[in-house]
């Protein structure tokens, strides 16, 4: 099987969504990453312009994948032979790749500082927490598996909650753990009277996965 034969299939696994084809397929023209973003020496020598292409089709590969980190380190390596290849065109497309990734990077570390925060509230002392924080540590609850735990915080949280906001999500967060439509339907009567509109997208999204048929609007 030629480079380019092997090129195409990969691109095709890609734009075909299936990342992990297209990464063994890369994997097995340019050798697995070393985690510096060069490769192990392949026994099937790639010209600079195609291993460029290889590089930025492994970094969307991983990217698909939930590997973003070691996808952005793979776009450097491309846009360091599309450099050497006088290839402005690429370099810059290169370059806006390279800052898609890097914010998913920064999200997911954000998303993961996040949880880690979470997870802190575990073991901390309930009496001062208010609503929104005790929502806080029932998702902590729910992502550790202490489902019961989960639903008693919940209900702590909903017992404090004094904002429409905190009444609605509160309730919302409760009924993803009983599966209780009642809470659902009292969520949107506090959102439709506080007429906020992302109160009523957060209970229009509960309600389309808990299969909870909402009032229809009034008019008039």
């Amino acid at each position: 099987m030629t480079t380019e034969v092997r090129l195409r299939g990969a691109y095709a696994a890609l734009r075909d969504n299936r990342p992990e084809a297209a990464l063994a397929a890369l994997d097995a023209l340019l050798g697995p990453p070393d985690g510096a973003g060069s490769t192990v020496a392949s026994a099937e020598a790639l010209p600079p312009r195609d291993r460029a292409r290889a590089h930025a089709w492994r970094a969307q590969a991983m990217r698909a994948l939930g590997r973003a980190e070691e996808g952005a380190r793979e776009v450097i390596a491309a846009i360091r032979l599309a450099k050497a290849e006088g290839d402005t065109d690429g370099v810059l497309a290169l370059r806006a790749l390279h800052t898609e990734l890097s914010a998913s990077v920064a999200s997911l570390r954000a998303a993961e500082a996040g949880r880690a925060a979470d997870r802190a509230l575990l073991g901390a002392d309930e009496a001062a927490m208010d609503a929104e924080t005790l929502l806080r540590k029932s998702g902590a609850c729910a992502d550790a598996g202490e489902a019961a735990e989960a639903e008693r915080t919940a209900r702590l949280a909903l017992a404090r909650a004094a904002t429409p906001r905190e009444q609605v999500l509160t309730r919302l967060a409760l009924a993803r753990l009983t599966r209780d439509p009642a809470l659902v339907l009292a969520s949107h009567t506090i959102a439709d009277a506080a007429d906020d509109q992302n109160l009523l997208t957060a209970v229009a999204h509960a309600a389309r996965a808990l299969a909870v048929q909402l009032p229809r609007p009034s008019f008039g």
